[in-house]
């Protein structure tokens, strides 16, 4: 197993703390990152060769590429334009050397019943096909995790397992918090997509009234992995059992403190070891 962050996360902490994103990862390395997942708009903005450069002087790698965005997916000839943007999106992945790339369509609409939703996980699903066979052209698998809002048809169990039935090609990448959202249980959902799961979130939560993060009617905090209320650990065990070779990827969302909040999971990941 693998220990990494997210690069997004690194900038964030480099402009908390004022300081550089070098003096960070000068942090975070000797904790034990040995890789980072990219936002496709890092690569755009910096340029895949000022990444690379940095991954080579730390020792590091890219362990995925995830590609945000919000899908309209009731907008006219939204499906063709979507795939067509994320050719890009994969030359750049290629570029960064990533194994990986993950979508993450994000539907804004609250949908009016199931009809609707089944309807909108259809063109979510023609969505993950499309990307997935134009990924294998660049030796990338394409992954999809468990997302936190349930408006979006890639949140539940059987979200995920209508996904993975019918794209043979596509992997799981499991997120250890999303499911508290919309009332999942992970290590239920853990142990059912165990033999698919390529890689892991690792994210935590303190549920709390205020919390930072409201989402489906839940609040909570994220915190340091191991210091929350997720089994987070437990289903790492489980993933453990059945895949060696994968990266667990610490993801600390709206911290005040997110450097110290990276290397406390650091060291609570190396402990667990």
């Amino acid at each position: 197993m693998k220990k990494g962050t997210f690069y997004p996360q690194i900038l964030e902490a480099s402009m908390q703390e004022n300081i550089s994103t070098q003096k960070v990862m000068e942090r975070l390395v000797p904790l034990g990152m040995e890789c980072v997942d990219i936002y496709t708009g890092n690569i755009i903005e910096e340029g895949s060769k000022h990444i690379t450069k940095l991954q080579k002087d730390f020792g590091i790698t890219t362990s995925s590429v995830f590609h945000y965005f919000e899908f309209d997916y009731k907008k006219e000839n939204a499906l063709n334009l979507a795939l067509e943007e994320v050719k890009l999106h994969l030359e750049n992945s290629a570029e960064v050397n990533s194994p990986f790339f993950m979508p993450v369509p994000v539907i804004k609409y609250i949908h009016k019943d199931n009809f609707e939703r089944e309807e909108c996980a259809k063109i979510v699903l023609e969505y993950f096909a499309g990307v997935s066979r134009q990924s294998s052209k660049y030796n990338i698998t394409t992954v999809v995790e468990n997302f936190s809002n349930t408006m979006s048809p890639y949140s539940y169990i059987d979200d995920i397992k209508y996904i993975l039935d019918n794209i043979p090609d596509i992997k799981y990448v499991l997120d250890t918090g999303n499911y508290w959202f919309g009332g999942t249980d992970m290590i239920e959902a853990c142990k059912k997509f165990a033999s698919k799961t390529v890689h892991v979130h690792m994210k935590d939560l303190a549920e709390k009234e205020d919390g930072r993060l409201d989402i489906c009617g839940r609040r909570a905090d994220s915190v340091a992995i191991g210091e929350g209320i997720l089994p987070v650990f437990e289903a790492l065990d489980i993933i453990k059992s059945n895949i060696t070779d994968f990266s667990a990827i610490v993801e600390i969302n709206g911290s005040e403190n997110v450097l110290a909040d990276m290397e406390k999971s650091f060291i609570n990941l190396e402990k667990e070891r």
